[in-house]
């Protein structure tokens, strides 16, 4: 009996002491910062209470929201050391926060409180956190692996040309009359005898067990026509970013070398590229287990001269091909489009092109047939490289009574033209110019990569994660009878739902729908669902 009673005893100091202590001294510590609460108030509207994801403070905002409202009012509040809550720009309410039972959070109501609330007990539930969307790794969008695995010097086929790589370390940046000596040694190359020559590419993949099959992005070096290699600074950059996401890169070496044979000599090599790059698009989809490639999500990148041949590769057809090519005494001098460098013969199409600063010799191989290839232009407005609007290449080492004869003759049209002619067809184009910048605008005059860089890789994401999870998770959101309802259409089932500018007041059974109420004020409005596709991957659908 005596061990009994000091049970009893000891048992009384615990409690008396909790709740003691949950008397003086309001702890938020479970009270979930980024979490959103809600509880039924007597008069049958809902009360939401959201305490702020970055805040050390029990802070945030909250409001009441009746069954069909599309617009509130939210009310910042702060609660102290005592649970005492204040109200923003109101005098102290009365209202008091406090912790019951089960986990449970409690508002109090005193009688003739500031709010106008009458005297009740609200009971807080947990409903969802504002981050919930965040601890999914959004595959082709986030970072899924830090490492990659490199199979280099992949022999894609042969091709009789002058050369095929040559290291562009010692290019001059911002130096014309350097890079004309350099440009006219390689010139001198050109002269010397074409010989059957071995073509290479590198292929990078995630060291990740990640999902296949996988999007393919081809990439082309830039060095206008006569230097450069698949793997400068600009190819490493652009393959690091995008296979530590997910995807499967292929950096390509194509046949370089310009003969002393007019402008229409340039045709001819960007020909042979086209050729080449072809060739390495059969060999990457002959070899697609073997990489774990997606053949229905091709895309095709390049810089400069490797943007060139991105683009006319993508859009170039059979009856399309130069006249410089066609008119030849010896018609078998090049060969034909499709089969040059190999016999592969896969047939492909192209997903989406990217081009940084570069161009079409002839716009008028875009036509209707084409305008559903969704395309992405970067370039600086001063480029005197490759135009920006249309003219010549390498203007800086013409004369200006040269430039402006040949320049009737020939010409070489940039993004801003490309656009244009782009939006009359109704394409998917999007374009990015660099006002004030030249010929590559991710470098400074010193070679040092700049901001500019990561405007180029942020949109190219966006670019290309907007085709990849179209393929891989279909459907959209939709908004349901013009209230502010919305609905996810299609076989991927939602996981997550997520409004910016608003909150997701109320989610259907089915998890495919959610009510949103949008707080008064804001100028953007957008639901954001994470959806789990049927091979297990997430993906974010938008709707704006």
């Amino acid at each position: 009996m005596k061990i009994l009673c000091i049970k009893l005893s000891l048992l009384s100091l615990v409690l008396l002491s909790f709740f003691s202590c949950r008397e003086s001294r309001f702890d938020g510590c479970d009270f979930l910062p980024g979490g959103v609460y809600r509880g039924r108030m007597a008069d049958g509207r809902t009360l939401f209470v959201v305490r702020d994801a970055d805040s050390l403070r029990v802070a945030g905002y909250g409001f009441l929201y009746e069954e069909g409202e599309a617009e509130v009012v939210p009310v910042g509040f702060s609660v102290d050391s005592a649970g005492m809550v204040s109200l923003e720009g109101q005098k102290p309410s009365g209202l008091r926060m406090r912790r019951a039972w089960g986990g449970r959070w409690v508002l109090a109501v005193p009688r003739g409180n500031e709010a106008g609330w009458r005297k009740q007990q609200v009971r807080l539930d947990y409903f969802y956190g504002l981050d919930d969307g965040d601890r999914y790794a959004l595959a082709y969008k986030d970072e899924v692996c830090h490492e990659m695995v490199r199979h280099p010097d992949l022999e894609y086929g042969h091709a009789v040309g002058y050369y095929s790589s040559q290291p562009t370390d010692s290019i001059p940046h911002g130096d014309a009359e350097q890079l004309r000596r350099l440009i006219l040694k390689d010139l001198a190359r050109s002269m010397a005898r074409r010989t059957d020559m071995p073509l290479c590419l590198d292929v990078y993949e995630p060291d990740a067990e990640t999902v296949s099959p996988r999007p393919l992005v081809v990439f082309l070096h830039g060095g206008a026509f006569l230097f450069g290699d698949k793997r400068n600074d600009l190819q490493r950059m652009v393959t690091e970013h995008l296979v530590r996401r997910g995807y499967v890169v292929a950096s390509v070496n194509y046949r370089l070398g310009i003969s002393f044979g007019g402008l229409f000599s340039v045709e001819r090599t960007v020909y042979r590229g086209v050729q080449d790059t072809r060739a390495a698009l059969h060999y990457l989809i002959k070899h697609a287990d073997d990489y774990r490639i997606d053949v229905n999500q091709l895309y095709l990148g390049g810089s400069s001269a490797g943007a060139i041949i991105a683009l006319t590769t993508t859009f170039m057809d059979a009856d399309e091909v130069f006249d410089s090519v066609e008119r030849r005494i010896r018609r078998d001098d090049l060969g034909v489009l499709g089969r040059a460098a190999n016999s592969d013969s896969e047939k492909f199409r192209i997903a989406g092109v990217v081009s940084m600063w570069g161009g079409l010799i002839d716009p008028g191989i875009i036509t209707e047939r084409d305008a559903y290839v969704p395309v992405l232009l970067f370039h600086g407005t001063a480029d005197d490289i490759v135009p920006c609007e249309s003219g010549l290449p390498l203007q800086a080492g013409l004369d200006s009574r040269l430039y402006n004869r040949l320049s009737e003759s020939w010409r070489l049209h940039g993004s801003a033209s490309l656009y244009r002619h782009m939006c009359g067809l109704h394409m998917p184009v999007e374009y990015v110019p660099f006002p004030g910048y030249g010929h590559e605008p991710q470098l400074d005059e010193d070679g040092s990569v700049n901001a500019n860089m990561d405007t180029i890789l942020a949109r190219t994401d966006r670019f290309l994660y907007a085709r990849v999870s179209e393929h891989f998770a279909p459907g959209a959101i939709g908004q349901v009878s013009g209230k502010a309802v919305y609905r996810l259409e299609g076989e991927c089932r939602p996981v997550s739902w997520q409004a910016d500018g608003g909150l997701v007041v109320d989610v259907a059974d089915d998890v495919r729908s959610a009510t949103v109420v949008w707080f008064a004020g804001t100028e953007r409005k957008r639901v954001r669902a994470i959806v789990e596709s049927p091979a297990g991957m997430y993906f974010e659908k938008v709707a704006e």
